[in-house]
């Protein structure tokens, strides 16, 4: 993870310096089209296959649950890349925006999301932390190198999109060979991952739809009411401070496995963490002063504000996280919808309320308050439902409410 949060900030400087305020936001704003495509076609269709994934241990079994998933992950991609292609132009009229050509020619990358999605879960669930470090760094690693050499007259929006896709489609077909998928008994799994789906990956998608969707949703409207270029500035100062997010993740997602069978997470794992948060807070809230107004061009200096009330939210939202990665572990996929369903609350009404009156400065007021609802109903959740634990006489298995 530290890896990459310097690789991206890297390839973030870069890609901010060649495009301009006005490119960059076309690229977040296409970024969130995909984003929220992502989330709406999804389904929660692999957060049940980690959970199935956890529940076998024998390696044929893994490997033709892993080729389900991945086959499913197609077949979601195609879909995304169709919808692209269908909506392209009618995104052109409601947004005043000219980019509907671009969407056309990017759908058929469409495929790299839910692919990414389902190596990201199968890594957690089968605790192959290393794999998953290199899912995470070595795309922006290989765009890093290619935007380096790139002649920069001929760079445009497109070219980053395409540049993007591209590093991550290469970096995910590897991986997937690299984890030799089974292509077998692909009725039987997909019948399990279905038969577990309603109580588990539909309730986490329904929440997905309700927390993860109505934040995206936020930006859109920023595009709405303001312009992309505003969504630029909101979409960099969310990128300055992901690493926030990122070390309670990745915590989280390195137990995630050990997390199935634990009563609690344990007290040292927390204060390390939050005490490993604290110091990335300092050190983030200083660079975002005088540093980040060195490193990138005055066009960019209304992000350095932004940001900075932006951090604060980022490092509570990875607490949230935290909790919720423990939860999941435990197939309490009802308290993890319900959660994102306060979520989307709170996200909506920023919507509809203050993206309108303030802008992008609304849509970071709503961020703040999310970073404060999402950790404290979790935390809640997490504290309710480890008071039902209790360990059995002479064993450490687990009695739940499950």
């Amino acid at each position: 993870m530290l890896g990459a949060m310097g690789i991206s900030f890297l390839s973030n400087l870069i890609t901010t310096r060649v495009l301009g305020p006005a490119l960059y936001g076309d690229v977040k704003f296409v970024q969130t089209l995909w984003a929220l495509l992502t989330t709406l076609l999804m389904v929660g269709y692999h957060n049940t296959g980690s959970l199935v994934l956890l529940q076998h241990r024998d390696r044929q079994s893994q490997r033709e649950i892993i080729g389900t998933m991945i086959l499913g992950g197609v077949g979601i991609g195609s879909v995304i890349g169709l919808t692209c292609v269908l909506a392209a132009y009618p995104i052109d009229w409601l947004f005043r925006t000219n980019l509907a050509l671009v969407m056309i020619s990017m759908s058929p990358f469409a495929i790299v999301f839910p692919l990414q999605s389902a190596l990201l879960w199968i890594y957690q669930s089968t605790n192959q932390v290393y794999r998953l470090a290199l899912l995470n760094t070595l795309p922006a690693s290989l765009y890093l190198l290619i935007v380096l050499v790139f002649p920069k007259d001929r760079i445009s929006a497109a070219t980053i999109l395409f540049l993007q896709q591209i590093t991550i489609l290469v970096v995910v077909f590897g991986l997937i060979w690299a984890a030799r998928p089974r292509f077998a008994s692909i009725r039987r799994w997909g019948g399990e991952i279905q038969k577990q789906h309603r109580n588990y990956g539909w309730q986490i998608y329904v929440g997905t739809l309700a927390g993860v969707a109505t934040g995206q949703l936020n930006r859109l409207a920023i595009a709405y009411w303001v312009d992309n270029t505003a969504v630029g500035f909101y979409s960099l100062a969310l990128t300055l401070t992901d690493p926030l997010k990122m070390i309670p993740n990745a915590v989280a997602a390195s137990s995630f496995k050990e997390f199935a069978n634990q009563r609690r997470i344990s007290s040292k794992v927390t204060l390390a963490t939050a005490g490993a948060a604290l110091l990335a807070f300092v050190a983030i809230f200083v660079f975002l002063g005088e540093p980040l107004a060195w490193l990138y061009t005055k066009a960019f200096a209304a992000v350095s504000p932004m940001a900075r009330v932006v951090a604060l939210g980022a490092v509570l939202y990875g607490f949230g996280d935290f909790y919720n990665r423990f939860m999941g572990a435990h197939g309490k996929g009802a308290a993890l919808r319900n959660t994102a369903v306060i979520v989307g609350i709170v996200n909506v009404l920023g919507f509809f309320i203050l993206v309108p009156l303030w802008g992008a400065w609304g849509a970071i007021a709503t961020n703040m308050a999310v970073g404060f609802v999402y950790p404290g109903v979790m935390y809640w959740n997490y504290r309710k439902y480890t008071k039902l634990l209790v360990p059995t006489a002479g064993s450490t298995a687990l009695r739940s409410a499950n």
